[in-house]
């Protein structure tokens, strides 16, 4: 059961990330940090796979904006793409932090 809410909740951010990339939003961004944030909390290890996959999904929509010389949309999509993966493995390495220093 473990395995497959990670799993649903790392798709999920996937899925997420694919419309962000084509229509941005507010609203989109938040629903990407929530579900990326739950997939690692659920289990740590699944997530980065679903990094790395949307990590090329990342890179071939940077490509495209060099190629249309659109440097303001590269600069925002950038920091978008960065908020998107680095804020739910920060937090899922904060709760680690937290629950290793909790004693019993």
């Amino acid at each position: 059961m473990i395995e497959s809410c990670a799993l649903f909740f790392g798709l999920l951010w996937l899925a997420l990330l694919v419309r962000f990339l084509t229509r941005r939003s507010v609203i989109g961004l938040i629903g990407i940090v929530v579900a990326g944030s739950l997939g690692v909390l659920v289990k740590a290890t699944t997530f980065p796979a679903f990094t790395l996959l949307g990590g090329f999904w990342i890179l071939a929509n940077l490509r495209t904006c060099l190629r249309r010389r659109a440097y303001g949309a590269l600069f925002q999509m950038f920091v978008y793409a960065s908020l998107a993966c680095a804020l739910p493995l920060a937090i899922g390495y904060a709760w680690v932090v937290y629950s290793d220093n909790v004693s019993c």
